[in-house]
């Protein structure tokens, strides 16, 4: 699921379809290559021979967000100040056999959900009784907010992930799992700034702030991310010799 491209996660992949997580920090094998720093080894859930599943629902309100620091400008006639709406998600997963002993299925749905808020403000440049500009502690022009000028805007970004799962085990020694994964997005449009899905910082215009019409500073991004992969695994001379084949595609 990595990106080959910037080596970060390509497919964004729920906690509740993770089965277990191992960190590697150093002396990994070559099959993680192309690392500089530690590597994640997540294991997603599969199906067994009983039923099982679950409903799931998170919310992060805006409220338990802490005070952010605030990142002095000089010359900042247009303001904008950032806060969380929201981070909301819930789905559902199951898993359980298809055939008793010999196929089993998982499968898992997400849908996510952010929202932030955007408060823009026009200042006006603070004059002492000279005429000469306030310079405050930092060496910053001082500002005040003008009266009735705050416009508020939003941020949405929108996201689906899937999972589906079959392993065949065609003995106690062999067995084949196909996977596939996805993560269909959205955000942005519909009179909403959309949040850059490299930084999963919230598009404004230049220096942070929302100089100008919605209609110039906006976009709309979608993408989404696919994987198929399929892994035979074998085991040979009472699990001294194990030996995996995997095929994948990524896009």
């Amino acid at each position: 699921m990595n990106d080959p491209a910037y080596g970060i996660i390509g497919t964004p992949l729920s906690i509740d379809f993770v089965k277990e997580v191992n960190v590697v920090s150093g002396g990994y094998m070559p099959e993680y290559g192309r690392s500089t720093g530690g590597v994640l080894d997540v294991v997603t859930k599969s199906g067994g021979n009983e039923f099982h599943g679950s409903i799931f629902f998170n919310l992060t309100p805006g409220i338990f967000e802490g005070t952010p620091a605030i990142l002095k400008r000089e010359g900042t006639t247009v303001s904008t100040d950032q806060s969380l709406s929201s981070i909301r998600d819930f789905g559902f997963e199951i898993g359980g056999p298809i055939i008793k002993d010999k196929l089993w299925f998982f499968a898992g749905l997400d849908f996510a959900f952010t929202s932030r808020n955007l408060e823009r403000n026009l200042n006006a440049i603070q004059f002492d009784a000279a005429g000469v500009p306030i310079i405050d502690e930092e060496g910053f022009t001082t500002t005040k907010r003008i009266p009735n000028t705050t416009t508020l805007y939003r941020a949405e970004e929108r996201s689906i992930q899937y999972i589906g799962k079959l392993t065949y085990q065609l003995n106690q020694d062999n067995s084949l799992t196909l996977s596939i994964y996805g993560a269909p997005t959205t955000s942005g449009g519909d009179g909403a700034y959309g949040i850059d899905p490299q930084t999963g910082n919230v598009e404004i215009g230049r220096r942070g702030n929302t100089n100008g019409d919605y209609t110039n500073l906006a976009h709309k991004y979608v993408g989404t991310a696919n994987d198929i992969a399929l892994k035979w695994s074998s085991a040979y001379d009472n699990k001294w010799v194990l030996f995996d084949v995997m095929l994948g595609w990524y896009y």
